[in-house]
């Protein structure tokens, strides 16, 4: 089988202002370059990669995110994750991976699509 690797998303919303911001404060994307489609819309970038394509909906799409439950992304960073959501007063839950591989942080954008950051090899430490 090939290997493949993410190319985008895409999330449909009515309200590309407050889902721009969240992209980029929230998870740390950059506004970008997007081709003149005849819909509006915004790509959300991690470095040269459109990885967010936004797209402005006049209606609320009829079945949530559909049979998608949720995208995940791994990086590092854990305590300046968590921390950087606090700042923003971002609600999320985090919990570790099984078998000790790391440890998972959930947030939902404002369209209600569930982001998923796993941070392998990286635990919350406990307060004493």
């Amino acid at each position: 089988m090939r290997q493949m690797k993410l190319a985008h998303f895409n999330v449909g919303t009515q309200d590309l202002t407050a889902t721009v911001r969240f992209y980029s404060d929230v998870v740390g994307l950059a506004s970008g370059p997007r081709p003149n489609f005849s819909s509006v819309g915004a790509w959300m970038y991690s470095g040269d990669q459109p990885l967010v394509h936004l797209v402005e909906l006049a209606d609320a799409p009829q079945s949530g995110t559909g049979p998608i439950d949720h995208i995940a992304f791994e990086l590092a960073g854990l305590a300046e994750f968590l921390g950087h959501l606090d700042s923003l007063k971002q609600t999320y839950h985090h919990q570790p991976i099984p078998d000790d591989e790391g440890w998972q942080v959930f947030v939902e954008d404002p369209n209600g699509v569930k982001l998923e950051f796993n941070f392998l090899n990286e635990f919350v430490q406990e307060s004493t």
